[in-house]
C-alpha cells in the first residue's frame, strides 16, 4: 500500500502569528485611543475580564486616536477577528460629525453609530470625564489639596465646584469648536486656569477672538454665542450648581481641562487620575454606561 504524505505548514511558517492568536483566542479585541485609556480600562477597571476581552491601545507609536481605532477595528474585522473600538466624544468634532456631536439625548446619541456598528463613541467628552467622581475628588483634596489635611466636606461642595468649572469652561469649549471648524489650533489645556468666574473667562475669550478672527470679528462673535447656546442646551433643565447640571455638561466639557483647573487651583503636583480610577473600581462606581458597553462586547 502506497503511503501518501501531506505536508502541513507549521505555525513557524505563518508570518502573521498575531492574527492566528487573535482569531482563535476566543477573546474579543477592544481598541482604545491611547495608552492612558488602556491603563485605566485594562489595568484598573476591567482587569478581570481577560477570559472574554483583550483591551489594546491603538497608539503603537503612530499617535493613536480615533482614526487609528477605526482602522485597527476594520483591519481585524476583515480578517474575521472579533474586534470593537471605543472612542471619545471629541472624536465626533474632529471628524465633523456635528449632528451626533450636538445630540443631547443619550439614547439617540449611542444609536447614531457614525463610525459603524463596531466602534462605539463615549457619551462624555473623553475618558477623564468618567474619573471625576465628586466624592473621590473630595477625599483626595482633603488629603493632598492646598488646605490639606482638612476635614472632608459634604458632597454638595464638590458638586458645586465641579459645576462651576464646567460653567467657566463653556466659552472655552465654544471657541475651540470654532477654531476646529476654521482649521486653527485649539486653546492650550491651561488656558484661563486662573479665571475664577465665567465673566473673567468671557473677557479673556473676547480678546482671543479678536486675535484669531480679526477679519470676521462680528460674525465670529455671533457664532461663538450660538455654540455657547448649544452647549448650555445639554443642561438647560437643571440649575447652575446642581448635580444634574454638572452631570449633563460632563458630556461636552473637556475632562482634561477640568482636571487641570482642579490641579492648578488646589496646587496639586501629581497626576492623580490613575489613583482615582483605582478608587472608583474599589468603590464599585464605574459608570453604568461603561459597564453596559463592556458587557455588550462580551455578549458579541
Amino acid at each position: 500500500m502506497k503511503r501518501i504524505w501531506i505536508k502541513m505548514a507549521s505555525f513557524k511558517q505563518i508570518k502573521d502569528t498575531q492574527t492566528v492568536d487573535d482569531k482563535y483566542s476566543g477573546r474579543v479585541i477592544v481598541y482604545l485611543e491611547s495608552e492612558e485609556d488602556f491603563q485605566i480600562f485594562q489595568e484598573r477597571w476591567f482587569y478581570d475580564e481577560g477570559e472574554f476581552l483583550e483591551f489594546r491601545s491603538a497608539d503603537q507609536g503612530s499617535g493613536g486616536g480615533c482614526a487609528e481605532v477605526v482602522g485597527k477595528v476594520e483591519a481585524d474585522r476583515q480578517r474575521n477577528i472579533a474586534a470593537f473600538g471605543i472612542i471619545d466624544r471629541d472624536a465626533l468634532m474632529k471628524d465633523k460629525q456635528w449632528d451626533t456631536f450636538w445630540e443631547t439625548d443619550d439614547d439617540k446619541y449611542k444609536n447614531a453609530k457614525p463610525f459603524g456598528d463596531h466602534v462605539r463613541q463615549l457619551c462624555r467628552w473623553e475618558l477623564e470625564n468618567y474619573l471625576l467622581d465628586p466624592e473621590e475628588l473630595e477625599n483626595m483634596l482633603a488629603d493632598v489639596g492646598k488646605d490639606a489635611p482638612r476635614k472632608k466636606r459634604p458632597i454638595e461642595f464638590m458638586l458645586k465646584e465641579l459645576a462651576g468649572h464646567c460653567n467657566t469652561l463653556i466659552p472655552v469649549m465654544a471657541i475651540n469648536v470654532l477654531l476646529h471648524q476654521n482649521k486653527k489650533e485649539s486653546l492650550a489645556i491651561g488656558f484661563g486656569a486662573d479665571c475664577l468666574s465665567r465673566k473673567d473667562m468671557e473677557k479673556l475669550i473676547e480678546t482671543r477672538i479678536g486675535k484669531d478672527f480679526p477679519e470676521t470679528l462680528d460674525e465670529t462673535k455671533v457664532r461663538h454665542t450660538e455654540h455657547i447656546g448649544k452647549i448650555e442646551t445639554f443642561a438647560e433643565n437643571h440649575t447652575a450648581d446642581s448635580e444634574g447640571y454638572w452631570d449633563r455638561l460632563n458630556r461636552v466639557i473637556d475632562g482634561k481641562r477640568i482636571f487641570h483647573r482642579l490641579s492648578h487651583q488646589n496646587r496639586l503636583r501629581t497626576d492623580y487620575r490613575f489613583h482615582l480610577a483605582r478608587r472608583i473600581r474599589e468603590k464599585k462606581k464605574i459608570d453604568k454606561e461603561l459597564n453596559d458597553l463592556v458587557n455588550s462586547f462580551k455578549e458579541a
